[in-house]
């Protein structure tokens, strides 16, 4: 990439780091296609990446609306939901509520930390961490996650 590709990139890129790290990484690889290709890589194809990493159809999705689906499809309370109670029937709404919070909003850890009764980062990293685990052998939740990220980002 010429310094010009990666200062149009770096103006294109937002302010949510997850999202800036996909875009990067995306652009990279169209870039290393292109090259093997023999194909230039530039502009068109930055704006091409970004639209596809930010669709401008794409909506804002609340806290508030990931607790309430969460809490629907376990079955729990609000109260349950963030509140200090640790039995597995509530850990595991509470952690997938915590993924989906990070993963499809722009609430940083603090942040989300505040929004789940006033949890820690670490805690906070924990949840996450966990659900990246469990995913990896427990095929049920994974479908049920996947479900649930569809209902988010789904039309309005």
């Amino acid at each position: 990439l010429t310094e010009e590709d990666l200062r149009f990139l770096a103006e294109r890129s937002g302010t949510n780091i997850r999202l800036i790290k996909s875009f990067c990484q995306n652009c990279l690889l169209v870039a290393t296609e292109c090259e093997r290709s023999g194909r230039p890589f530039g502009k068109e194809e930055i704006i091409q990446q970004g639209k596809a990493t930010w669709p401008t159809n794409q909506r804002n999705i609340s806290v508030e609306e990931i607790q309430q689906l969460v809490e629907k499809n376990f079955s729990i309370s609000h109260t349950d939901l963030i509140g200090e109670k640790r039995n597995k029937e509530i850990m595991e709404p509470r952690h997938v509520a915590i993924w989906l919070t990070r993963f499809l909003t722009e609430e940083t850890l603090a942040e989300i930390g505040k929004r789940f009764g006033g949890r820690s980062h670490a805690t906070i990293k924990h949840s996450i961490k966990w659900v990246d685990d469990e995913v990896k052998t427990n095929r049920v939740l994974l479908d049920r996650i996947e479900r649930m990220k569809s209902e988010l980002t789904g039309p309005v």
